[in-house]
């Protein structure tokens, strides 16, 4: 018999339970985060998606790890907020399916909205299954996106998370159905690295005495705007300055 998994944390991942209720589909067991309140637990239960809950952060417990093994032939991410080991990924048959707010290969990893400014990249969303790598297992769905000229990092993060979830929900009566051959998906081309967190000031620093083309910078500053804190930056005279950027049609 197939049985599926879910786990779920914050508003985004309820979001996607009510949803997966609202089309009539059933898990066997759902997995919440540790760290969610009282009233979002009591929220998941009153949904009665599911009459197993367990509760999970980075570590599985014993428990969880033997009846996932047992029972379940496939678990969907509803914005699970840690990175999963390997060994997990592994306990059924088809792995984990996840989301990301990108058009893979292009930006694997963290800020995808503002590196795909950045780089220039393809804008997109991509439906994958979990690997051993960041973002590089198998693609399940995938769609470019269109945005307009000089659009904001905010704005694009805005956009995109809006456009996965829509696109996630429309898939998961064929996930559930397991209406797919994993083995034909196509797999992530890994060449493309993937971006860190700590690796997002230093990549959109602007080097005052650094020549750009002009089209480069104005991407490197629209990549940090619009969010409430942090921005492209630079140094002059011993302090540092951020710089946030809004483009108007005349």
């Amino acid at each position: 018999m197939k049985k599926i998994a879910l786990l779920i944390s914050g508003s985004i991942g309820l979001n996607l339970l009510k949803s997966f209720k609202k089309q009539g589909l059933k898990s066997d067991i759902i997995i919440v985060d540790k760290k969610s309140s009282n009233l979002y637990i009591s929220t998941i239960k009153k949904l009665k998606v599911s009459k197993k809950i367990y509760f999970a952060d980075k570590n599985f417990s014993k428990k969880l790890i033997l009846y996932i093994k047992n029972n379940i032939s496939i678990i969907l991410s509803f914005e699970w907020p840690y990175i999963i080991n390997n060994n997990y990924i592994k306990l059924c048959k088809f792995g984990i399916i996840n989301t990301h707010s990108s058009y893979l290969p292009y930006e694997r990893g963290v800020h995808s909205y503002v590196y795909s400014i950045l780089k220039n990249h393809p804008k997109g969303i991509t439906i994958h299954f979990m690997d051993k790598k960041v973002d590089a297992g198998k693609i399940f769905k995938q769609k470019k996106i269109k945005t307009k000229d000089f659009i904001t990092g905010r704005e694009l993060e805005i956009k995109l998370t809006k456009e996965k979830l829509k696109f996630y929900k429309k898939q998961f009566k064929k996930i559930y159905k397991l209406n797919f051959n994993k083995k034909k998906l196509p797999k992530v081309n890994i060449k493309f690295k993937q971006n860190f967190r700590q690796d997002l000031d230093k990549n959109t620093t602007i080097y005052l005495n650094k020549k750009y083309k002009a089209k480069n910078l104005i991407n490197l500053i629209l990549s940090r705007s619009g969010f409430k804190k942090g921005g492209a930056h630079f140094a002059f005279k011993g302090k540092n300055y951020e710089l946030s950027l809004s483009v108007r049609k005349k």
